[in-house]
């Protein structure tokens, strides 16, 4: 689909932001997978962005007071209404049924949520990571039956290498293990040294099948899989796959041993907790020193002082435009009236900028940049979150 964000949404109350949540998953396509909503919540599934992941799900709900709540599963039964490979714990954020602020961005592969509740923020986020260093990865175009020595039919055994040990994970709710490689047939066929339980068209086989979780606003990403390690003392948001543990501060990220497994492609693990070192296209998750709701942009093509504007444009007389030159681009006021707005330019003329309505009709002192792209700052404490806006 595409990228979408709502900016400084006014609210009266928790239901508002709620119907907005709603309108917004959708229309960055995300899908509704069990409607709840007369027992307080919704489930919602993606696939990402690209549609190439298995489709993984979080359930929103508003069971408790003056907050919203969420939880990411690998699968969920839209039947029985239950999850399983539930994330560790859930998030939440804050609300208020007198007036509270809101930000919503997203797309299929992430999204972000931050409230404002008197002067206190409150940030979440839950989805798809993108896969930076773990990346060999395929899909079974057949049905694969449990045993020992079976061959199992894929999309491409490309980057494969037989005697390494990787994940395969259900796309239907069979399940997730730790498998060894013991020969490469051909470019699609592969033999699987043993395989636990039967795994249907679709699964998914590779370093990280699996990037899905949420983000708690801090440091930490709980990920979508269970925890089998016991009596270490270590949090159960770590994928270990095996009884035992290699406690080192960094792991290697070609490190696919039999003593180890993570699912995740995060850099620089430690014992008690990780940073969460990672973005997508429209995510820096770790970002430049800023203050919250701060905009960072870089490279202005053009700036100047508007003489006026209207709800939908910014008109500067001392320009001399070509017809469409900033189409797609983006404005950002940096000073005066309507400060800190960013809007996608539609288009054009010699001293006029069309864009989507502002919140604050620019004016005289309203001082601005032209530029590619800009982010916003939706963190004042490492690790630094920027989401891109008017993209």
């Amino acid at each position: 689909m595409s990228y979408f964000y709502r900016v400084a949404k006014s609210y009266n109350n928790r239901a508002e932001m709620l119907d907005d949540i709603w309108t917004d998953l959708e229309a960055m396509g995300w899908t509704l997978h069990d409607d709840q909503s007369a027992n307080s919540y919704r489930v919602y599934k993606s696939d990402g962005e690209s549609a190439d992941r298995i489709y993984e799900y979080v359930k929103i709900d508003w069971i408790t007071a003056n907050q919203i709540q969420m939880r990411t599963y690998a699968w969920w039964n839209a039947t029985t209404h239950a999850g399983s490979s539930a994330a560790y714990s859930n998030g939440a954020i804050s609300t208020s049924e007198v007036n509270f602020t809101g930000w919503i961005y997203g797309n299929k592969n992430l999204v972000v949520l931050m409230t404002k509740v008197s002067t206190t923020y409150y940030k979440i986020g839950f989805g798809h990571l993108n896969k930076k260093f773990l990346t060999v990865e395929t899909d079974l175009t057949a049905n694969a039956t449990s045993g020992t020595n079976v061959t199992i039919v894929v999309s491409s055994t490309t980057g494969f290498l037989a005697g390494s040990y990787y994940q395969i994970l259900g796309s239907a709710g069979e399940g997730r293990d730790k498998v060894q490689v013991s020969s490469i047939t051909d470019a699609t066929h592969m033999v699987i040294a043993s395989l636990p339980r039967d795994y249907g068209t679709g699964a998914k086989i590779g370093q990280s099948p699996s990037t899905f979780g949420w983000w708690n606003g801090t440091y930490l990403f709980y990920q979508t899989c269970s925890f089998l390690a016991t009596g270490t003392g270590v949090s159960s948001y770590y994928c270990f796959l095996d009884s035992q543990l290699i406690t080192k501060a960094y792991v290697d990220p070609n490190q696919r041993d039999s003593d180890f497994y993570y699912l995740q492609p995060l850099i620089g693990l430690e014992i008690s907790n990780f940073a969460f070192a990672a973005y997508n296209d429209e995510y820096i998750l770790q970002a430049p020193l800023g203050s919250i709701e701060d905009v960072f942009y870089s490279d202005p093509l053009d700036s100047g002082t508007a003489e006026s504007g209207s709800a939908t444009t910014l008109v500067d007389n001392d320009k001399a435009w070509t017809t469409d030159q900033w189409a797609n681009k983006v404005v950002v006021i940096i000073a005066g009236t309507g400060s800190g707005q960013t809007r996608k330019i539609t288009s054009n003329d010699a001293t006029t900028l069309t864009v989507p309505a502002w919140i604050t009709n620019p004016d005289a002192t309203s001082q601005y940049v032209i530029v590619d792209e800009c982010y916003r700052c939706l963190n004042n404490g490492a690790p630094y979150v920027v989401v891109k806006e008017s993209c």
